[in-house]
C-alpha cells in the first residue's frame, strides 16, 4: 500500500496498525523526516516502513499512481492533500490506472439490522448527479465488490424519497428502469428493486405495516442513492448520529484508491485498508 501525502496522524496510526496485524506493507511518501516522527509517536518503527522524501502534495500524489501503475503497490490510500488532486494523478493518463470503467465509492458499514451483513451506500464521493448509465455503473461497481467479499447475489435498493414511481421525478423512473434491466438479466449477479424508501429498504418492520411487496424490500445489502449529495449525508449521518465506523474504498481503477475525509479518524482509515486489501487480494488471485 502506497500512502500520498503520509504526514497525517490518522493515516500513519493505521498504517503501523496494518503492520503489526501483517495486513498491509505501507510505502509513505511525503515529508520524510515529519513521517518518522509520526511513526514513533504510534509506537512504530520508521525501518518497518520504505520513506520516500516527497514535500510537494502533487509530487507526492503522482509518485503513488506511478507505483500503482509499476505494480509496487497495490492499494493508494489518501494521507494529507485533498482527493481532488490524488484523484488528478490516478486518472492522469501517464498514470496507466484507468480501465474505462466509471469510479465510483463504496462505503460499507456493520448492517445495523442484520447482525452478520453489511451495508454499502453508494455514490457518495465522485459522480454528483449521476446519469442513468451512471448509476447502472455504480450499481455495477458496487455488487463487483461484494462479489470479492464472498456476497454471490447482493440486494441492492434504488434509493427515492418514495416507493412509487412518478414520471415528474427522474430518480424514481430511472430506479424502476434499472430493476426492469436487471429483471431482464441486462444486470446481473444481485438482486435490484426500486424506487424504494429508505425505510423500506432495510427495515421489515415497515414492509410489514406497508404491505409491500418486494424481493429486496426490509433485506438490503447495497443502497444506491440518486446524488451525491444524498448518499453523502446518509453515509455521514450513519457515522455521527449512530457512531458506525465504515470502510471506504473507490473502485473502477486498475487498484483500489482509498479518499477517506482528512477529518476521519484511524479506525476508519484501518478499516477502509482492509476493505480494499481484500478487494485487492482477490482480484490479483481470481
Amino acid at each position: 500500500m502506497v500512502v500520498a501525502a503520509a504526514e497525517d496522524e490518522a493515516s500513519i496510526k493505521a498504517a503501523v496498525e496494518s503492520h503489526r496485524r501483517n495486513l498491509a506493507r505501507a510505502i509513505l511518501v511525503g515529508r520524510a523526516s515529519q513521517i518518522r516522527e509520526l511513526v514513533r509517536s504510534e509506537g512504530g518503527d520508521p525501518t518497518d516502513f520504505e520513506i520516500l522524501d516527497s514535500p510537494d502534495e502533487q509530487e507526492a500524489a503522482a509518485t503513488a499512481a506511478r507505483m500503482a501503475s509499476e505494480g509496487k503497490a497495490h492499494v493508494i490510500l489518501k494521507g494529507h492533500l485533498p482527493s481532488s488532486t490524488l484523484l488528478r494523478a490516478v486518472l492522469d493518463r501517464k498514470a496507466g490506472l484507468r480501465t474505462g470503467r466509471i469510479l465510483s465509492d463504496v462505503r460499507l458499514f456493520d448492517h445495523p439490522y442484520k447482525p452478520e451483513g453489511f451495508l454499502a451506500v453508494t455514490d457518495g464521493g465522485v459522480i454528483p448527479e449521476p446519469t442513468f448509465e451512471q448509476k447502472r455503473a455504480i450499481v455495477e461497481n458496487a455488487v463487483w465488490v461484494y462479489h470479492r467479499l464472498g456476497f454471490k447475489n447482493p440486494l441492492v435498493a434504488m434509493l427515492c424519497a418514495s416507493e412509487k414511481v412518478n414520471p415528474g421525478l427522474r430518480h424514481t423512473v430511472e430506479a424502476a428502469k434499472m430493476a426492469e434491466l436487471n429483471r431482464s438479466g441486462e444486470i446481473s449477479g444481485c438482486v435490484v428493486d426500486g424506487p424504494l424508501s429508505l425505510d423500506l429498504a432495510i427495515i421489515e418492520e415497515s414492509v410489514r405495516t406497508k404491505g409491500f411487496e418486494s424481493p429486496v424490500a426490509g433485506r438490503a445489502d447495497i443502497l444506491v442513492g440518486p446524488t451525491i449529495d444524498a448518499v453523502n449525508f446518509l453515509g455521514k449521518g450513519l457515522v455521527y448520529f449512530k457512531g458506525a465506523v465504515p470502510g471506504q474504498v473507490i473502485v473502477g481503477t486498475k487498484v483500489p484508491v482509498l479518499i477517506p475525509s482528512r477529518s476521519d479518524k484511524a479506525e476508519v482509515k484501518f478499516n477502509s485498508i482492509a476493505l480494499a486489501a481484500v478487494v485487492a487480494l482477490d482480484e490479483e488471485t481470481s
